[in-house]
């Protein structure tokens, strides 16, 4: 098993990664318009955010009652959760095919 610089490394990736995916939907609202051939990208953006909806919607127990920060936070620590465990699991099962490196 190697651990020089994997762990860091992706855990820097990882936040990353959940840093762009969690304000994608911010970034990205204004871009694609509520009707039209592109209507349909701004869904599947907005259903990046649920996470954190959920979150502060639990939190808050009110849909209109909570920040966005609550939900930004809780989109970076979900996406941050998910990245890090596939990149550990492939890592594993690289480990598992090949022994040698």
């Amino acid at each position: 098993m190697r651990l020089s610089g994997a762990m860091p490394r992706r855990v820097i990736i990882s936040l990353l990664s959940a840093c762009l995916i969690a304000f994608v939907p911010w970034t990205t609202a204004r871009f694609f318009p509520a009707y039209g051939p592109l209507s349909w990208a701004q869904l599947v953006i907005a259903c990046l955010v649920l996470p954190g909806l959920l979150v502060n919607l639990v939190l808050s127990g009110n849909v209109h009652g909570g920040t966005l920060w609550v939900v930004h936070l809780a989109n970076v620590l979900f996406y941050f959760c998910l990245i890090y465990y596939a990149m550990l699991l492939r890592t594993k099962r690289r480990e598992q095919n090949n022994p040698d490196l």
